[in-house]
């Protein structure tokens, strides 16, 4: 099964920015839906959840290893390794989207790989055509709350960085605000959302951190979920929700601690990519229907 076959009991560690992540891992599609890998994916075995989505050689199995590979550059890979990781599910999400796959999640996974990528390489250029891809999938879905959640979320872990950083960049708090409010009001029980969202109130000012207090009880309260991933999500936000009693540095510490790719800045420096997309995503009547 592998070191990285299953999320059950692995150490917490410390990570890089744009946790928009979380709201793709848990976008993908129920377990009980019939894309390859589905099972795998919600057991926690993301390496079979990969491998069984490319075999598939369909744009739902594509879309499939496209999550899984995030989830493992993220959590369970270090170096250059979870680097081609990251840029192979990049291909597979381009995959997906060109044969016609009509779901949110391999367009939002498409652009959290992105700015996985503009951290790796600490590039403005590749931060700001994240951004792009991550509105670009919200036109496309204005109807669904993770697509609304995804560029809030963009907006709030960039939000976070220093103060040239983020006024080089564009991001804002009172977007992200906006953005949740709106994926709140499509999607108010979605847990990935809720918690993603208590990642931004917990970096904000007092009253944020008391009303982050709330949304982290609310996640403990809701149901537990059938997939290894959204267990995951109730884990960490009960270490955000611990921390919101502290100091500010014991809650940066607490969202540092519980975000994906640790380090992966100039990481594997010398290691080239090109993103299949790089000005935005295919037209409908360029999708194929079919994967080559």
């Amino acid at each position: 099964m592998g070191y990285f076959a299953r999320a059950r009991g692995f150490s917490m560690r410390a990570p890089a920015i744009f946790l928009v992540v979380m709201m793709v891992f848990a976008a993908g599609r129920a377990a009980a839906a019939a894309d390859a890998g589905a099972g795998a994916y919600a057991d926690g075995d993301f390496a079979a959840a990969r491998a069984l989505g490319r075999a598939a050689m369909t744009a739902e199995g594509a879309a499939r290893a496209c999550e899984a590979g995030l989830v493992i550059g993220s959590f369970f890979e270090r170096g250059e390794t979870r680097v081609k990781s990251l840029h192979a599910a990049l291909d597979d999400c381009a995959r997906a989207i060109e044969a016609g796959d009509g779901d949110v999640a391999p367009y939002l996974s498409y652009a959290v790989g992105l700015a996985f990528e503009a951290k790796r390489l600490r590039s403005r250029a590749a931060a700001l055509r994240a951004r792009r891809f991550f509105a670009e999938t919200l036109s496309r879905f204005p109807d669904s709350g993770l697509a609304h959640a995804g560029l809030a979320g963009w907006h709030s872990n960039v939000s976070r960085e220093a103060g040239l950083v983020r006024v080089a960049l564009g991001a804002s708090r009172a977007e992200a605000a906006r953005g949740f409010s709106a994926a709140l009001r499509l999607d108010p029980d979605n847990i990935a959302i809720n918690y993603e969202y208590l990642r931004f109130l917990a970096g904000g000012a007092a009253a944020d951190r008391r009303q982050a207090a709330a949304v982290a009880a609310k996640i403990a309260a809701a149901a537990a979920p059938d997939d290894a991933l959204g267990r995951l999500l109730i884990e960490r936000a009960a270490i955000i929700a611990r921390a919101l009693g502290g100091s500010r540095y014991e809650i940066e510490a607490a969202l540092t601690a519980t975000e994906p790719f640790e380090g992966v800045a100039r990481e594997a420096p010398a290691l080239a990519y090109m993103p299949p997309f790089r000005s935005g995503f295919p037209s409908a009547s360029q999708s194929q229907g079919a994967l080559p």
